[in-house]
């Protein structure tokens, strides 16, 4: 018989994704919780945008794209270190969502305590966070920092209780800091 020789390969597999235009998809700029942003920079008022993002390309468009809605970005960081948290949604029929996230480690769960300006929420009337600043130290100390200048300063609390699955270690772990 006729012996055959196999070759053996280790590459490197990846996902190109490739921007065909000046934009930034809206879901990216509603992950980081600019909805609420930007209706209110829609109706006039002064609005401000505290998290982090890495100092990468998807961070760049972040900041623009939240810029561009009328929304102080003076309290968004930019991580030299770790890249832009990911999120990639496929519609379904029906209209419901999957999502894919691209976050251990991800910039905005890298915002410290010390990275909160007291001074932009003591100045705000209404002060609104999300759970997706809880799945993780250092960002739900800093969550909780930033709520604590909140009610210091007598600001209206809104919490929006965005449960993603993927993003915890466990559901135990979300019910606890969401009831927190």
């Amino acid at each position: 018989g006729r012996s055959v020789r196999v070759k053996a390969e280790i590459k490197d597999m990846k996902l190109s994704v490739r921007r065909k235009c000046q934009c930034i998809p809206v879901h990216h700029a509603e992950q980081i919780s600019a909805v609420v942003n930007r209706a209110a920079a829609r109706l006039g008022a002064d609005s401000a945008f505290i998290g982090k993002v890495g100092n990468d390309m998807f961070g760049h468009q972040l900041r623009q794209a939240v810029t561009e809605q009328g929304i102080n970005t003076d309290g968004l960081k930019m991580d030299d270190e770790v890249h832009t948290t990911l999120a990639f949604v496929h519609t379904m029929e029906g209209g419901d969502r999957d999502f894919s996230f691209y976050r251990k480690p991800g910039a905005d769960i890298e915002l410290t305590a010390e990275e909160v300006d007291e001074e932009r929420i003591r100045d705000s009337r209404i002060f609104h966070f999300g759970t997706l600043s809880l799945t993780d130290e250092p960002a739900r100390s800093a969550t909780r920092t930033a709520l604590s200048y909140a009610e210091k300063a007598g600001c209206i609390r809104s919490f929006d209780p965005n449960l993603r699955p993927p993003l915890w270690n466990d559901l135990e772990e979300a019910k606890v800091q969401v009831a927190w």
